[in-house]
């Protein structure tokens, strides 16, 4: 855990779907200047933790705080300005061209009906840039493939330069130059200090470029560290059932799956 200022902080919080305990009596943080993965098997409540993070999971205990505050309290506006969520595998529904499908996330900016200002597109323009969506400014966003909706989706989350943002597998369905891409971006905007929380199931991207990993199992928090103490042999093997080759690059960790166990 963090010992700076929280952005975002979970205490104690459980959550049951469905009869189900998803999440049972986890703690959880993040600081600025923090890139952190979430991990675990499929359902392990990774996605279910990133939604309680955004407020918008109902709890069956404990409390979620924004910047020192019940998350509960705030204004959707304030929330919206403050923090961005990117969910998985998220759709466009109609036809608009994909700018002002990113334009979309500066809307917690403006008062409603209120002209765009300079700020705003500049904004914009420097999400599309990052994200490598500026050649599909005026495609209609239900024209574009699955990789590119996501980079579009990911712009657009970008583009709220909110103070936190939390986002659910923003490299599945990429190739891998694109994966990479993302990655960067994602470890460029902590650098400008930040905090971004990630769902991830690639081992490898997730020890290269996370400064911190929550591993998740059983509705619990397995391990909560540097890359190289949680990505361990019996984490993987208790965790996911896998025996991996774990070696150091240059680059970074590198995890590559052998067989199961």
């Amino acid at each position: 855990m963090s010992k700076s200022a929280s952005l975002v902080s979970a205490h104690d919080i459980s959550v049951e779907l469905g009869g189900r305990p998803v999440l049972d009596a986890v703690d959880f943080s993040i600081a600025s200047g923090e890139l952190v993965g979430l991990l675990g098997p499929n359902g392990a409540g990774k996605t279910t933790l990133l939604r309680a993070l955004a407020g918008l999971q109902k709890l069956k205990q404990g409390q979620v705080n924004l910047l020192g505050e019940d998350i509960q309290r705030y204004a959707v506006e304030d929330r919206a300005r403050r923090l961005a969520y990117l969910p998985q595998a998220g759709q466009c529904h109609w036809p608009m061209p994909v700018a002002q499908v990113v334009a979309l996330g500066r809307l917690p900016h403006r008062a409603p009906w209120a002209q765009m200002p300079s700020s705003d597109a500049e904004a914009i323009q420097r999400a599309m840039a990052a994200t490598d969506v500026a050649y599909l400014a005026n495609r209609p966003a239900t024209e574009l493939s699955g990789g590119e909706r996501s980079r579009v989706l990911l712009a657009r989350a970008l583009a709220v330069e909110s103070q936190l943002l939390l986002a659910d597998e923003p490299t599945a369905g990429l190739d891998p130059a694109h994966q990479l891409s993302v990655m960067e971006v994602l470890r460029s905007r902590v650098q400008s200090g930040i905090g971004v929380v990630v769902v991830m199931h690639d081992l490898s991207l997730a020890a290269r470029f996370c400064s911190r990993l929550v591993l998740l199992h059983g509705a619990r928090v397995v391990a909560d560290d540097v890359p190289s103490k949680v990505l361990t042999a019996p984490h993987l093997q208790a965790v996911y059932g896998i025996e991996a080759h774990l070696s150091e690059t240059e680059q970074g960790m590198l995890v590559v799956p052998l067989q199961r166990v």
